[in-house]
């Protein structure tokens, strides 16, 4: 229930706030927007197969009680993805106006978004990362809260980004609103674990070699397949913006894409809490 709820206000939130960005900075900006998430949205990739892999995990550790090795699996999976995801980070920030030029963005909006760029960049990495506790939620069997979290984010994001629209603030709005609702999310996140169940600990001296191997030996297997899904999805923007006209193709594509997989959100959220429900189930 939490679930579709929250694709309800995601939805909605998203179509209340469409019209407002086209009218504000435009097709072009709307688009550009759109192809700052798929770039960013490779970084993603790590935390649809690892997060699978987080709350499997928590879910049969919790049934057995064993903290210590879930502590292990959680500081090590910290470590090394936000290690992959800072290298990304760096590469992104240093090819930036590399990058959008050749998505063809406007020279008009180059500036805003070579700063938008990072910053949604940076959201990326700790969301891959220090993020993991959204799905530490979800194995301890309390996917309403992580539901709860992702509507407070978006609520976060629209108020923020509506004010700093109506202000005149261009991409810088949409990037402030996203950043702001991501973080506070995430804090509240690890806040919520902690309070569920204080034996997961998260430090540098629990990164070990057996939770790296746990951690990758699940997540791994989920790789391909969401390095395939993301190609489909983000990669087919970014050839729209190469070869197609740049920006104001893609915000029209964006649009229509949204409409189409509205069944497939709603779908997908009712899917979302069997996998810690069975492994729940199966480590007892």
């Amino acid at each position: 229930m939490f679930a579709a709820l929250a694709e309800v206000w995601r939805v909605g939130s998203r179509f209340l706030l469409s019209p407002l960005i086209i009218a504000k900075v435009g097709f072009d900006g709307y688009g550009t927007w759109a192809l700052i998430f798929s770039v960013c949205g490779y970084a993603d990739v790590l935390n649809t197969s690892f997060g699978f892999a987080y709350s499997k995990f928590t879910a049969e550790y919790d049934r057995k009680k064993d903290y210590d090795h879930l502590s292990q699996i959680i500081s090590s999976g910290i470590v090394l993805i936000g290690g992959l995801g800072l290298v990304g980070w760096g590469i992104v920030f240093a090819l930036r106006m590399s990058i959008l030029r050749g998505l063809a963005v406007p020279d008009n909006l180059l500036n805003e978004a070579g700063i938008a760029l990072p910053l949604v960049a940076t959201t990326m990495v700790l969301r891959i990362s220090y993020g993991c506790f959204f799905q530490v939620l979800a194995g301890l069997q309390r996917l309403d809260l992580q539901y709860k979290l992702n509507v407070f984010a978006s609520i976060v994001e629209f108020v923020i980004s509506i004010g700093l629209l109506i202000r005149g603030e261009g991409l810088m709005a949409l990037a402030i609103g996203h950043v702001t609702g991501q973080v506070l999310a995430m804090i509240l996140a690890r806040v919520m674990c902690w309070r569920i169940c204080p034996a997961i600990r998260f430090s540098l001296s629990r990164v070990t070699k057996a939770g790296l191997k746990h951690l990758l030996s699940l997540g791994g297997r989920f790789q391909l397949l969401a390095v395939m899904a993301m190609a489909i999805t983000d990669g087919i923007k970014i050839l729209i913006s190469a070869m197609c006209g740049g920006p104001d193709v893609v915000g029209q594509y964006d649009l229509a894409e949204k409409l189409l997989t509205l069944a497939k959100s709603f779908s997908s959220s009712l899917i979302a809490p069997l996998m810690p429900a069975f492994a729940h189930l199966h480590a007892g």
